[in-house]
């Protein structure tokens, strides 16, 4: 098969300068190319593994090339200084598919700053009942110096600071790749409902977000898909945000990246598994297999609160295939002619037909099924898959 180059960048922030570069290797040249641009959500910043974040699953659903560009606490100001460097033009360029993350910065982080600044140092992390006493004190005057007149136009200040950025990054962009596809997520509140000792956190930053997402919303003209993240966001539990754990981490936890996830895919025309409450285990999921019917409970199928699994035991005796697994359960090999599928358990990365790759999530067992992401075994023989909702039907078809 031909081959391409692929690019993996790595980008480093230090002292207010970007600096960059680029290793390439080779790749496929029938693989699409995903660039994903932004800060801290789109890097995964917060998660124990950045593979389960929004765009290492986009890049699983679409079997491209992902270029991750994305940098923490990276602002609209310092991308567009990132877009004046040659190799992201370069890998731009190369894009068939971008995401863009990008403008939480240029609110929380003076947000934040304020915070830090009326708490002072010593009051951040209080290790006495003293001064837990005045970090109290300080956060009853915090109120006072959010609303003050000049804090405000702080604020409306950095939005139409935004708005310029906004435009200026989006034609760079589409000048660059202006045949690519461009997703843009919109901003949610990460303090929705959030009070913490009489300050309301949420409501106070309800104002300004809003505003940014008009802008967004205003210059779509310009070229590019919306993806609404602010309005799913209102709901609770999908944040690092607890107030009442002394935890204000605006990312999002694993089931919000999911949900990012979930809404790009669903903009971008491809198949998405559901979310289910975790309580909903008791129901059953049915899987059709090349026309054969298989049901399962819904949490041998399941990770991460989202179908991703296909039994691989119920699988290969279904399209005629072999399964070997090693003596000490440490790796697993499913086969069929000269097709050929290679991974050890609990890991993502894997062999498919000699080439190696990273699965959307690791091999394993559970409850007597070996499970093995959908993708795995459809990319290693050929073949399809799609959820149907209404019926609650996993649909898999492989090319015999």
């Amino acid at each position: 098969m031909k081959q391409v180059q692929t690019l993996f960048l790595v980008i480093v922030l230090l002292c207010g300068g970007l600096f960059s570069y680029v290793t390439l290797t080779r790749a496929e040249e029938d693989k699409k190319v995903y660039v994903a641009l932004g800060d801290s959500i789109a890097y995964g910043y917060g998660l124990s593994d950045t593979d389960m974040g929004f765009v290492a699953q986009v890049g699983a659903a679409l079997e491209a090339t992902v270029i991750n560009l994305s940098v923490n606490g990276m602002n609209s100001t310092e991308f567009l200084v990132a877009l004046q460097n040659e190799e992201v033009q370069t890998a731009i360029q190369q894009a068939d598919i971008l995401t863009l993350s990008i403008g939480s910065n240029d609110l929380l982080r003076p947000f934040t700053e304020m915070i830090m600044t009326a708490l002072g140092p010593s009051l951040q992390n209080p290790s006495s009942l003293n001064e837990l006493s005045q970090m109290i004190q300080k956060f009853s005057e915090l109120t006072e110096i959010l609303n003050d007149a000049e804090t405000v136009a702080v604020f409306q200040a950095q939005i139409a600071q935004f708005e310029k950025n906004w435009v200026q990054l989006i034609s760079k962009i589409k000048q660059l790749a202006p045949k690519a596809q461009l997703v843009v997520n919109n901003f949610y509140n990460p303090f929705v409902h959030t009070s913490f000792i009489g300050v309301p956190f949420g409501a106070y930053t309800e104002k300004y977000i809003p505003q940014l997402n008009a802008i967004v919303q205003k210059h779509q003209s310009l070229g590019y898909l919306i993806v609404d993240v602010y309005t799913p966001f209102q709901q609770v539990g999908l944040t690092n945000v607890d107030a009442a754990k002394f935890s204000f981490d605006p990312h999002p936890n694993q089931k919000g990246h999911n949900m990012i996830a979930d809404l790009v895919k669903q903009a971008l025309g491809l198949s998405v598994m559901p979310s289910i409450d975790p309580d909903d285990s008791i129901k059953k999921i049915k899987t059709v297999l090349n026309g054969k019917t298989r049901i399962f409970e819904q949490k041998s199928l399941r990770m991460n609160d989202q179908y991703n699994y296909v039994s691989a035991n119920e699988f290969a005796e279904i399209i005629g295939a072999k399964i070997i697994i090693s003596k000490n359960l440490q790796t697993v090999v499913i086969t069929k002619g000269t097709e050929k599928l290679e991974g050890k358990i609990g890991e993502k990365r894997a062999k498919i037909n000699g080439n190696t790759v990273t699965l959307s999530m690791p091999i394993k067992f559970q409850d007597t099924h070996l499970l093995v992401p959908i993708e795995g075994l459809t990319k290693t023989f050929g073949g399809s898959y799609k959820y149907d909702q209404q019926t609650n039907t996993l649909k898999v078809r492989i090319e015999l």
